[in-house]
């Protein structure tokens, strides 16, 4: 269902009035204008929400967008309202120093807007998409790379090949025709097809996400078996917690502030939900965080 705007227009109007000739013409410009971008919007939101999504929630994203929205757009049309142009007005005794005031006031809500909307849309476009743990989602990245890896190395033995069918047979791996152009032109050095710093860049990458899903992997039995660690030192404990990747600090009472400064220094912040200062666990966060408390 589409949603209107209607209510604006008179607004939208009145905002014109002061420094347009078509103050009418502009105003129903301006709400045509955002009206069909609203709309615009909603439906994006909507094809971005998943299909298990809640109708409830997903109403309630959109009667949220849609109040901040036309708040905005009320604020920014409320203000421009009070701005009025020399050529409008007249030159004589025109107050050119309060003009440009209500002008830049205007323009501070309408740029307020604009940031607003972009950073909303990017917001909530991300939110709606399904969550995936860092484990699945290096897997993925590791078998899109190695599938990659072996594409490259295919194709460079058919352009070193070269035969009548040299065309159809990268088709036939996945290239577009845009793609064999580029692979079959020479570059500088007279060299087609993958260059050895692709195939080693890619291959590093491997190797990178390989070492990483390893690391995962041992993370993830660790959390399925033991869920956490707990260790005591100099009467604070030390928790591995396997189970939110994290590695925690709890002291018994709130440490003084340098202590807690110390601590954002290392890379550690406060979780209330969990009551302990925490990070990512890795093993150098182990070490540094064994280490600090047995220096503080």
């Amino acid at each position: 269902m589409a949603i209107s705007l209607d209510h604006l227009r008179d607004l939208a109007r009145q905002a014109y009035y002061g420094t347009s000739s078509s103050p009418e013409r502009m105003g129903e410009s301006t709400i045509n204008q955002f009206t069909a971008e609203l709309n615009d919007d909603l439906l994006l939101i909507q094809k971005a929400a998943p299909p298990d999504l809640p109708a409830d929630q997903l109403d309630a994203i959109i009667v949220r967008y849609i109040h901040k929205y036309t708040s905005l757009l009320r604020a920014w049309l409320s203000s421009h309202s009070n701005v009025v142009s020399w050529f409008i007005a007249g030159p004589s005794n025109f107050p050119a120093a309060r003009m440009q005031k209500r002008s830049n006031w205007a323009d501070n809500h309408y740029n307020n807007f604009r940031s607003w909307r972009s950073k909303a849309l990017k917001a909530i476009i991300k939110g709606l998409k399904p969550k995936t743990c860092e484990l699945d989602r290096v897997r993925l990245n590791l078998q899109q790379r190695m599938r990659y890896q072996r594409i490259m190395v295919a194709a460079n033995k058919l352009i070193r090949k070269n035969d009548d069918h040299l065309n159809e047979q990268l088709e036939e791996l996945g290239f577009a025709k845009t793609q064999i152009i580029q692979l079959l032109t020479p570059d500088w050095s007279k060299r087609t097809g993958f260059k050895p710093y692709q195939l080693s860049n890619n291959n590093a990458q491997i190797r990178r996400l390989s070492g990483r899903l390893k690391e995962l992997e041992e993370k993830q039995l660790k959390a399925d078996t033991l869920r956490n660690i707990t260790e005591e030192i100099n009467g604070r404990q030390l928790v591995l917690n396997y189970e939110l990747d994290r590695i925690q600090i709890i002291f018994p009472a709130k440490p003084p502030a340098d202590i807690c400064k110390a601590l954002r220094r290392e890379g550690f912040v406060w979780s209330p939900s969990n009551k302990a200062w925490q990070r990512k666990l890795t093993p150098q966060a182990i070490h540094i965080a064994r280490e600090f408390l047995q220096q503080h």
